[in-house]
Formats: C-alpha cells, structure tokens, sequence
C-alpha cells in the first residue's frame, strides 16, 4: 500500500461505520479506487473482497 500512497494526495469519502470504525472509499490521484489497486496488487492476501461489504458501503466497481 505505501507504493500506492506514499507522497500522493488520496480523496477519501466515508461510507459508513463498521464495528466503530469509518468505512470510507478513497481514490488515488489517477482516479482508481484505492481497495481495487490493493486487491489488484494481489499482496499475499493484504487486501481481499468481501461482496457483502462492498454493496453494504457502496463501493463501486473496479475498473
């Protein structure tokens, strides 16, 4: 995720709560979805999708 990241500016939009935390969906400069390119980056299991989640907090379509 810090190659992804680092030294960038990242929109992020909350969606929700989840066990008292903020769900929010976040965009990296380029436009991508931040959970995508880290799902897409396929880093020993970092990241994974959860479709009940992801339609729960609106979180698009990774493209």
């Amino acid at each position: 995720m810090s190659r992804l990241t680092l030294g960038k500016r990242l929109t992020c939009q909350p969606q929700g709560k989840s066990y008292s935390r903020i769900v929010a969906r976040c965009t990296l400069p380029d436009g991508r979805s931040l959970s995508c390119a880290v799902i897409a980056a396929g880093a020993a299991g970092a990241a994974v999708r959860w479709d009940w989640y992801w339609r729960q907090y609106g979180m698009g379509e990774c493209r």
